[in-house]
């Protein structure tokens, strides 16, 4: 009999370590495909979309920006930084920075600084305004899948954990998600409200449906690479369970 058990647990832990090899590939691979997302956005497709930005606007960007924020009621700097990778928006330090020059009069630079004020109008996302409900729901999340493996709880009980488990990964990368999406919605309005002519409106909904393929993509992305975690927490419990009974 002790050989039996001894023999069950080597193939438990066998298993678990197979399964926590496999969790660790899926990670790898879930965020190297969003990082590529991003990289082939911002170092191909960016590029592309900004040789065809050629057409003068009414306004600078840093003017527009101001104009806007001053309209919503808004306090907020606005900056500029040309070696910055992405425009940024600090809801903390109450400032704007953009990637071009702050008297540029392109389109995609007014596109830019319509959806940084978007941000600063908006706010930040949910599980940014509630940090401390972020981290307590995601160790209730991540928690009990590591406990399902040590404790060998029933199915029905596996799959609620991992029900739950899946939805706060998903609430939390939509919940970004929604946020870029409604920022870029609210800055795409108050451009349209500009006369301009119908090649530049083209141009601009050009870099609209760039920016949702990007986002779109990062957010899949991260959200098998947090599902695949709470599965390597699971394998990692159930080799502790195997080793601990050995």
């Amino acid at each position: 009999m002790t050989v039996f058990l001894a023999n069950g647990n080597s193939g438990v832990i066998g298993l678990a370590f197979a399964g926590i090899w496999c969790s660790l590939l899926a990670i790898f691979l879930s965020v190297l495909v969003g990082c590529l997302i991003k990289e082939f956005g911002v170092g191909v497709v960016l590029p592309i979309i900004r040789k065809q930005d050629i057409f003068p606007m009414p306004v600078s960007c840093g003017e527009f920006a101001r104009k806007l924020l001053q309209d919503a009621g808004v306090s907020y700097t606005v900056e500029s930084d040309k070696f910055a990778e992405t425009a940024s928006c600090n809801h903390k330090e109450k400032r704007i920075v953009l990637t071009y020059d702050l008297d540029s009069r392109t389109a995609l630079a007014l596109y830019e600084a319509c959806h940084e004020v978007g941000h600063a109008v908006r706010g930040p996302h949910f599980f940014k305004r509630n940090r401390s409900c972020t981290v307590m729901l995601f160790a209730l999340a991540f928690i009990p899948g590591l406990l399902c493996g040590v404790m060998r709880w029933e199915v029905p009980v596996l799959l609620l954990v991992t029900f739950s488990f899946v939805c706060m990964s998903v609430l939390f990368f939509v919940d970004i998600w929604a946020n870029e999406i409604g920022a870029s919605k609210y800055g795409l309005g108050r451009l349209l409200m500009l006369p301009i002519e119908e090649v530049v409106r083209k141009l601009i909904y050009r870099r609209l449906r760039y920016e949702y393929f990007v986002i779109t993509g990062e957010t899949l992305a991260w959200i098998s690479a947090y599902t695949s975690a709470g599965w390597f927490l699971y394998e990692f419990g159930r080799f502790l369970r195997g080793w601990l009974l050995c």
